[in-house]
């Protein structure tokens, strides 16, 4: 039974298909096949099940699910719903089928884990041998796939739930912490995103300064060694500037709203006049008496 129902999908809807929409027994064996085919009626060759493997196989699949108990199954119901496989695209319908099913191997690998099934082909014999020997068959006549990312997720996870809880029992410590202490794995504990603003802002700030640092030493011959004029030399240093003019302007826009606003102190490119001691009202009086366009000498008096 669990190599010719091997689809979620197709185990679910042989166990649909014995109701009808009111809930009632369908008793007609040619019914549901009907109703069975008619949920993969997109993908019918790859569900076609003859009339006599379908009625010798669904008593057995059917004990299975009636003895079935617990929130698995109403999980293992819900993923692999008929609604839930129309909700498919037909690229992902395309890759089941009624028997080695390669699409729940690939993307519904931890729903198909929960369907208990029993067999009595491990009796008597190693089962780890016998397991990697029709895990090497099945690898065989499959066509190799790429699992999704969705499924690789999911599938750790569950992995490390079920490991991670009796670890936690025995050390008090999670195991994804205990995995942090081996440098082999390479494990570290997820940054925040003030953390990593930081590093890019820091990482950033040494390599600007390592630059300027070594254009400071050579700037100079530079500008002498290529006959350069010192205009020229302001443009390429301005446009090799970490800073644009436009982002110039912002910055000083948004500083002087925050000055305005009273959030930051205004920046003074003189001294306060109240700390200089100098005759400020007959300065006064000379500047309101010079005329317009009048030029005027300032002469510094060394003290």
């Amino acid at each position: 039974m669990a190599g010719f129902f091997n689809c979620g999908f197709a185990r679910v809807a042989a166990k649909t298909s014995v109701y009808n929409e009111n809930g009632k027994l369908i008793k007609d064996k040619s019914t549901r096949l009907q109703k069975f085919m008619s949920i993969f009626s997109d993908n019918a060759e790859a569900f076609a099940v003859s009339q006599n493997a379908f009625d010798k196989r669904l008593p057995v699949l059917l004990k299975n699910f009636e003895k079935w108990r617990g929130e698995k199954k109403s999980k293992y119901l819900e993923h692999f719903s008929p609604t839930a496989w129309r909700s498919l695209s037909a690229a992902k319908r395309g890759m089941h089928s009624v028997s080695n099913c390669r699409g729940c191997q690939m993307n519904h690998l931890s729903f198909q884990s929960l369907f208990p099934l029993k067999t009595n082909r491990l009796k008597g014999v190693d089962p780890l041998s016998v397991s990697l020997k029709e895990a090497t068959n099945l690898r065989r006549v499959t066509k190799k796939l790429k699992p999704s990312k969705a499924t690789l997720q999911e599938t750790a996870k569950n992995i490390y739930l079920k490991i991670n809880e009796p670890f936690k029992d025995i050390f008090d410590t999670d195991l994804a912490e205990a995995l942090t202490k081996i440098p082999e794995i390479g494990l570290a504990h997820a940054k925040t995103k003030a953390q990593k603003k930081k590093e890019r802002r820091d990482n950033a700030r040494c390599f600007k300064n390592k630059i300027e640092e070594q254009w400071s030493k050579v700037d100079c011959d530079t500008l002498l060694g290529a006959r350069q004029s010192f205009k020229q030399r302001e443009f390429q240093r301005k446009s090799l500037y970490f800073e644009s003019t436009e982002e110039g302007k912002q910055r000083t826009q948004k500083r002087k709203a925050l000055e305005d606003a009273g959030l930051r102190m205004k920046k003074r490119h003189s001294p306060d006049p109240n700390s200089v001691d100098f005759d400020k009202e007959g300065l006064l009086q000379e500047v309101n008496t010079m005329k317009e366009g009048e030029r005027m000498r300032v002469q510094f008096v060394k003290q």
